[in-house]
């Protein structure tokens, strides 16, 4: 993943949350938000995927900025025995979304004191791939 400052134009899917809202609205299609770190109100979280260009976007209000996480997917990505879809129910979005996100596992390089010096798998990345309807 990489910290950016913007987003590039796409077709996104995925949702926001702004800070006066009670629950976080839909994207389909381009994303529009306007993301000055000092308007009121804010977007506190947000998550966006564009299925076109594979690039995933993970949006948070931390401290007064914003933090931009941009994560090129591969396709291959989705069959790789390092990488799990996980899928995880949206209860605040109408009709229940499920949310998908990919989780990847990178080889610790030293290898773990708990196991033997042997080299482990540890979380990694944890990115947004859409909705599973």
């Amino acid at each position: 993943m990489n910290r950016v400052s913007n987003i590039k134009p796409g077709n996104y899917v995925g949702y926001f949350w702004k800070s006066d809202a009670k629950d976080p609205q839909i994207v389909k299609g381009a994303f529009t938000e306007d993301l000055n770190p000092s308007k009121n109100p804010f977007i506190v979280e947000a998550q966006l995927y564009d299925h076109d260009t594979m690039l995933s976007y993970s949006i948070k209000y931390v401290d007064g900025e914003y933090m931009i996480l941009e994560h090129q997917v591969l396709s291959t990505d989705f069959n790789r025995l390092d990488v799990e879809i996980k899928d995880f129910y949206a209860h605040r979005i109408d009709g229940h979304k499920k949310l998908q996100f990919l989780q990847y596992w990178k080889e610790n390089e030293n290898g773990d004191s708990l196991c033997e010096d042997m080299q482990v798998l540890r979380p990694a990345e944890f990115v947004f791939v859409g909705f599973n309807d």
